[in-house]
């Protein structure tokens, strides 16, 4: 568990917070570019639920994390309440939604707050000075409500490595685009052409609603992309994402982290019942035990997939009464 301080909170798009943290644990906080966390805080004196989202931050930036989130429910409207000096606690990192050492040309599909994870990924890039060729499809449907629009473009005038295109679905036709922006979604159109602008040697990462994964995916793995080229994270602001098969990606993450949540619930029920059995025997010894039916309970607040982020995971670990694990099979 790691403590963090509210640094500042602030508004970035019409819909979107982001909340700057510094931390006040003690103890360093390793992650790698396109990871996630798993945070909650106190409000109204109660703990909140955990919930996970992609860190926004670049791992070079040492004790400062940022997380960008669509305030859409109570959870985030809690989260873009917060002010400079509360607390908030962290853990993690976890994900796999992250460039390997063998990747040597990279296109990111991106569609709404599913920009999260790419924001670390591409600051870590350039600060790095990487070559490595980057191309950029950020897919917002209005025009108004861009995040991180302003540092995108910031980002390849700093790195001419990145090749940007935001794709407006809500742009009217009296709404001047940029020379970097198009109207329209990501369709099968223009998939082909982009297909055809990059290397035959890229790999793919797609994070955000899950239409664009399902069509984006279906169309790459139709095209001749290979499963380990494709790497998804099912996002929204819980997500657990990991690199995986990309054609059941989704599915496989739903199920496993409903798994590993109910199995999680049941060791701990059973473990219980079974001490309860004990103790009633030991005062009792001629009483018959009878144990009861298990429940489970659906506390998937930390288990969106993604990397739930939204995405694309490996196996999942249950949570235990000791160390809370968010489910990983395996992205904001």
């Amino acid at each position: 568990m790691f403590k963090y301080t509210v640094r500042e909170s602030s508004k970035i798009s019409a819909s979107t917070q982001l909340l700057t943290l510094e931390n006040t644990s003690g103890k360093h906080f390793r992650f790698t570019a396109g990871q996630y966390a798993a945070l909650h805080f106190t409000r109204h004196g109660r703990r909140t639920p955990v919930r996970c989202f992609s860190i926004v931050s670049s791992p070079l930036q040492s004790d400062v994390l940022q997380f960008a989130a669509r305030v859409t429910g109570s959870f985030t409207s809690s989260l873009s309440a917060l002010q400079p000096g509360d607390t908030v606690y962290l853990q993690g990192p976890y994900g796999e939604f992250i460039v390997d050492s063998q990747d040597t040309s990279l296109v990111f599909i991106a569609g709404g707050i599913g920009i999260t994870p790419y924001m670390s990924l591409l600051r870590a890039l350039t600060q790095r000075q990487s070559t490595m060729p980057v191309t950029v499809v950020y897919a917002c449907r209005d025009i108004f409500d861009v995040p991180f629009a302003n540092e995108l473009r910031a980002l390849v005038r700093s790195n001419p490595h990145i090749h940007l295109t935001f794709m407006i679905g809500r742009a009217g036709r009296e709404a001047q685009l940029a020379a970097d922006s198009r109207r329209g979604r990501i369709d099968n159109e223009f998939m082909d052409e982009l297909l055809s602008s990059v290397s035959s040697a890229a790999t793919f990462f797609v994070c955000g609603p899950p239409r664009l994964m399902s069509s984006t995916s279906a169309y790459l793995l139709s095209h001749g992309i290979a499963g380990d080229k494709l790497v998804m994270e099912a996002f929204g602001q819980r997500k657990l994402g990991a690199k995986t098969n990309a054609s059941t990606a989704p599915r496989r993450i739903y199920s496993l982290t409903a798994a590993s949540v109910i199995l999680g619930t049941a060791l701990l029920m059973i473990s219980n019942l079974v001490g309860s059995a004990h103790g009633s025997a030991a005062s009792q010894p001629a009483a018959p035990t009878t144990a009861a039916p298990t429940t489970s309970s659906d506390n998937a607040a930390a288990g969106y997939a993604p990397t739930a982020t939204p995405s694309t995971p490996a196996a999942s670990s249950p949570m235990t009464t000791q160390t809370y694990q968010p489910p990983m099979s395996t992205v904001s």
